[in-house]
Formats: structure tokens, C-alpha cells, sequence
């Protein structure tokens, strides 16, 4: 159907011609295929001549086609109407020769994409592939991505800051629990640091999972890159559960006796 229509096209445009130029020859180039970006993009070709151009277009769907001519000097603009693939054919011919521009403008910007030159008394049918732009491709929270651990740096800092924290505190509260009781040891100590790594560990891990979920929302409803996944929640619980473990042992030995007094 489609070579069909080409050969119309070119014996409607012959039909038009002057009977001494009956005899020229008809070339066909096909453009290398366009890609828009945005809805507003399209194809504007330029042609000049000395002579009068004589230009011929299909009418295919999903396109929209503007001729602008002066004399032998013009453009015609091509754009997308659909969201659709388009083949778009055009055809110039003059008694003199053609300089063609094809350029895609896209925000009122052109860029040259080919150009080339007609001979006189030669039809070029010009084929012109149109793409519309890629629709944006949404972010599946697939099960891969959910269960490899990412650790984004606001994690880290999560992790730096409460461990500090605590840690601190547990280094002075340890001193001053060494200068109020002469019994005081090394596992008093070591235990105290447990007990507020144990409290660092389900404050980070709490974060983390609340992280995890916004970040999972933002993922799936504004198209962005997922920034955590459950994995991440996952290992702040494991340290959770391993500090937890420890302080209940700890408890459960008696070592707090001193430092609950």
C-alpha cells in the first residue's frame, strides 16, 4: 500500500510538470529515522531553488503537514499529532536545482539531521520515519530491587550519628558511674556500652525502615529512582536483633545489678 501511494504521488507530481520535463528522472531518499523528545519537536525541511518548487505530500495519519512558500524559497514543517509511529512522504521537483535542510527543531532549536541537493528536472520523494517520544518508563519495585541492599548515604549518616550518640553518652555515663562506685569494673562498663548500643540500634533501625517505605511511595507514585529497599531495613533489624540478644544475656546474668543501683 504503501509503495503503491509513493508511485500516485510521483505521477500526480508528474502530471504537474511542464511537458518537456515529463521525461525526468524520480529518485527516492528515505531520512534516517527521528526520534522526538517532546510532543511540541518536528521535522522542518528547507528548499531553495532559482525556479519555482513544485512540492507533494501524502496525507498520513497521525501527522500534520504546513507548507510555507515564496516563490522557490520555503520550508515545510511535519509534526506528530498522535502518539503513533508515522511514515510521511514528500516529494520536490523543479526545473532548476533543489537545496534541501531537513533539521529537527525541538524547543526552538534546530538541529541539522541531512541535506541534499536535487538535480534540476528531478523528483525526489523524500521518506520521512517519525517516532513519538518514549513514553517515560515506570519504575517497577520488583522483587530483585527490593532485596538488594543499596545503603544510600543518608543510612550512613543514620548509623554515624546515633551510634555517636549513644556511644558518647556511654563513654561519660561510664565515668561518672566509676567515680560514685569503687566497685565498679571493666564488664560494668562493657555492659553499659551495650545497653546504648542496643537503644542506637532500634532507633536506627526505625528510621531505616521508615526510610525505606517513604522512599518506596516516592518510587512508585513520582517515578523515581527507588533510593532503599527492604534488604536495607532487613540488616538494621539483624543488628537490632544481635544488640537485643546480647543485652538480654547481659540482663539476664545479672550485669546491670551495679549499674541500675
Amino acid at each position: 500500500m504503501a509503495a503503491g501511494l509513493r508511485l500516485a504521488l510521483v505521477i500526480l507530481l508528474l502530471s504537474l510538470l511542464p511537458i518537456s520535463a515529463i521525461a525526468s528522472r524520480a529518485i527516492v531518499i528515505e531520512v534516517p529515522e527521528v526520534d522526538l523528545r517532546n510532543k511540541e519537536d518536528y521535522v522542518a525541511i528547507a528548499f531553495s531553488s532559482e525556479r519555482e518548487v513544485l512540492v507533494a505530500y501524502s496525507q498520513a495519519e497521525g501527522a500534520r503537514v504546513y507548507l510555507y512558500e515564496v516563490g522557490g524559497t520555503g520550508w515545510v514543517k511535519v509534526e506528530l499529532v498522535n502518539n503513533t509511529s508515522v511514515e510521511q512522504v514528500l516529494a520536490f521537483s523543479s526545473m532548476s536545482p533543489i537545496y534541501l535542510n531537513v533539521s529537527l527543531v525541538s524547543s526552538e532549536r534546530a538541529t541539522l539531521m541531512a541535506r541534499y541537493v536535487v538535480p534540476a528536472n528531478t523528483t525526489l520523494q523524500l521518506v520521512l520515519h517519525m517516532n513519538p517520544p518514549a513514553a517515560p518508563k515506570r519504575l517497577e519495585l520488583d522483587l530483585i530491587a527490593m532485596l538488594t541492599p543499596r545503603l544510600p548515604i543518608w543510612e550512613y549518616a543514620i548509623y554515624a550519628i546515633l551510634f555517636a550518640m549513644f556511644l558518647s553518652t556511654a563513654y561519660l555515663d561510664s565515668r561518672d558511674h566509676k567515680r560514685r562506685h569503687p566497685r565498679w569494673g571493666k564488664l560494668d562498663t562493657f555492659s553499659l556500652f551495650i545497653r546504648y548500643g542496643f537503644y542506637a540500634s532500634m532507633l536506627s533501625f526505625l528510621f531505616i525502615l521508615l526510610g525505606t517505605v517513604i522512599s518506596s511511595i516516592l518510587a512508585e507514585f513520582f517515578l523515581i529512582e527507588l533510593q532503599a529497599s527492604i534488604m536495607d531495613a532487613l540488616l538494621a533489624f539483624f543488628a537490632f536483633m544481635a544488640l537485643a540478644v546480647i543485652y538480654g544475656f547481659a540482663k539476664w546474668r545479672g550485669w546491670y545489678d551495679l549499674v541500675d543501683e
